[in-house]
């Protein structure tokens, strides 16, 4: 992963591809691609890339060209501002099919219902 204390741009490729469960075949065929081998080439740090290339997986990647530079790239303070995380789930949940889309805003809606009972029943209890 690293060549003395510099981090490849390869690594880091494949560290956001995994964060967000995506395969080679998806990342190759999103920046155009014919196969996944270009990827795994790229991400071993055996593929040079120009500039548009990186610009073209950042995007597929959905993170900024500096974060795959290694960037200390701070987030905003916006409360809107996504997490890798956030950013992970949402990419995942685009990916399922319309019962599994169900499923899950079944589960988030019974939880947010519970978190919101939690709170109420706090706010009861320090009002006594």
């Amino acid at each position: 992963m690293l060549k003395g204390s510099v981090i490849m741009l390869g690594d880091m490729i494949k560290k956001r591809r995994e964060q967000i469960g995506m395969s080679q075949d998806e990342l190759a065929q999103k920046v155009g691609y014919k196969s996944r081998s270009s990827i795994n080439k790229i991400e071993l740090n055996k593929q040079d890339l120009t500039q548009s290339q990186v610009t073209k997986i950042a995007n597929a990647l959905n993170v900024p060209v500096g974060y795959l530079l290694g960037d200390k790239i701070e987030t905003p303070k916006s409360t809107n501002a996504l997490s890798i995380d956030e950013q992970s789930l949402i990419e995942k949940y685009r990916q399922l099919k319309e019962d599994g889309k169900e499923m899950v805003n079944m589960v988030l809606n019974r939880e947010f219902q519970f978190l919101e009972y939690r709170r109420k029943m706090e706010s009861i209890k320090n009002n006594d």
